[in-house]
């Protein structure tokens, strides 16, 4: 029976707090952020490199340098992080300890502090026309120039899709520019769009779901910012969001679409073969329609596990990574007025994921504690914010080090600003973009180290706002 070794913090979805030297996103002034992981036994040396970090916004698969003293990894990442970036760990059980035995494979998750002068406050810049459509805004680094860039579907006129992703540069301050498209799938309508290392070579590809057509478009980056080759991935029906991470722990990304078909919500699931090709897999069905997704490690067993919406149903649907990417059937949480959107967070500082929802039906955000076995106390504290919340991110707006909130509200065309203080949010701002928001997407635009903002708005015309932390 091979020996289980054990990774704290399990959970480290609060910001990991990064050494005094502030973020940069210049890759000319590399930053190395060590990051310790302890182990229950010893390991061995020569096996600590099977250690993966993977970036979501500067780079993907980041090169990384293992340094052991005994029972202690440390990690030096070249390069650094934006601030506020989501960022994985992926332990394979190639990993020995000095016994010879494998470790027990672990997903671990944090995301980076925000080190900047923004306290939460936002006011909105330039504006990015995107003709006819709606949500799917995605910030990535896609050029290798030390700055994010932005990518969104590109609308064709009366809804109907031209089946093209538009990529706009960054000046570095915020600014975008550019009339770079990339042409996705076959079908019409809205798509859902991300980006992600998928083929492991360090670069962030594209992902783009919807559309009409049964399939996610995957698109390679050639490290430029140029997209090409790739493939269609064939899912159960068409896609409204979807999601990458490494779900069966070896070390590259898989991919999760949320899907629905005559009322049901379905999760197609499938694995990465290590190249950014996909083949396997498996369909997650559970009530309730249309709603989203979230990813996280909830019962503390080192794998990620699946969460979707049941907008119609009223209910949050838990299932448990079995540890290869497929996951059991759906354990229910009550979450009434029409849950549009879910996220996961260590609210109480316990070292578990705790449950956060969007409840569009009654404006709020609704938090639930984890008992550290993935189950969600039946109640828990209500957060009002805006009309019909249907986006929720997390991030540190006021660099204070824990978690704040936002929600991009559908029907007031605003987006909710709330603080954190010891896990109950309070405070804040509505910030006014227009008639409503569609999309919502977080980062640093403009290299001060604190976290930003681009919402899809609809007013007089169809945009992508931009809103700086001040």
């Amino acid at each position: 029976m091979l020996e289980d070794y054990i990774l704290p913090p399990k959970n480290a979805q609060a910001p990991y707090l990064l050494p005094d030297t502030p973020l940069r996103n210049a890759p000319s002034v590399p930053h190395t952020a060590p990051l310790p992981l302890t182990f229950s036994s010893p390991i061995d040396p020569a096996t600590a490199g099977a250690i993966t970090v993977l970036g979501t916004q500067r780079q993907g698969r980041r090169a990384t340098t293992a340094t052991v003293a005994g029972r202690t990894v440390s990690l030096a990442v070249a390069g650094g992080f934006f601030a506020g970036e989501p960022v994985s760990v992926s332990v394979p059980a190639t990993v020995r300890g000095t016994n010879g035995r494998a470790v027990q494979p672990q997903v671990l998750q944090f995301t980076t502090a925000a080190t900047g002068p923004g306290r939460g406050t936002f006011t909105t810049g330039s504006s990015v026309p995107r003709n006819y459509g709606s949500g799917g805004e995605a910030l990535a680094d896609i050029d290798s120039d030390g700055d994010l860039d932005l990518l969104f579907p590109l609308g064709g006129s009366l809804g109907v899709s031209s089946n093209q992703v538009a990529v706009r540069l960054n000046d570095g301050q915020g600014t975008f520019s550019g009339s770079t498209a990339v042409r996705v799938g076959n079908g019409g309508g809205d798509w859902a769009v991300a980006t992600a290392d998928l083929d492991s070579d360090g670069d962030l590809d594209l992902l783009a779901a919807g559309g009409g057509s049964n399939a996610v478009s995957v698109r390679l980056n050639d490290g430029r910012g140029n997209f090409g080759g790739g493939s269609e991935v064939p899912v159960l029906v068409t896609a409204y969001s979807l999601a990458t991470a490494d779900l069966d722990s070896d070390g590259d990304l898989d991919l999760v679409v949320h899907t629905n078909s005559n009322g049901q919500t379905v999760a197609s699931v499938r694995l990465n073969q290590g190249n950014g090709m996909f083949g396997g897999g498996s369909e997650v069905a559970v009530a309730g329609g249309t709603g989203a997704l979230t990813l996280g490690d909830v019962d503390n067993d080192g794998d990620l596990d699946l969460l979707t919406t049941g907008f119609s149903s009223g209910y949050i649907y838990t299932c448990r990574n079995q540890g290869n990417g497929t996951f059991g059937p759906a354990a229910a949480t009550l979450m009434p007025n029409n849950p549009a959107a879910v996220a996961l967070a260590d609210l109480d500082r316990d070292g578990d994921l705790d449950l956060l929802a969007g409840c569009a039906g009654s404006n709020t955000v609704e938090t639930r504690l984890n008992n550290g076995q993935g189950q969600f106390a039946p109640t828990g504290a209500s957060v009002s914010v805006g009309n019909y919340p249907e986006q929720l991110r997390l991030a540190d707006l006021d660099s204070d080090g824990d978690l704040d909130l936002l929600t991009g509200n559908l029907q007031g065309g605003n987006v909710s600003v709330r603080f954190n203080t010891a896990g109950t949010f309070a405070g804040g701002s509505e910030v006014a973009l227009g008639r409503t928001v569609h999309g919502l997407a977080i980062g640093d635009l403009d290299g001060d180290a604190d976290v930003d903002f681009v919402a899809g708005v609809e007013s007089a015309s169809s945009l992508i706002r931009i809103a700086f932390n001040q």
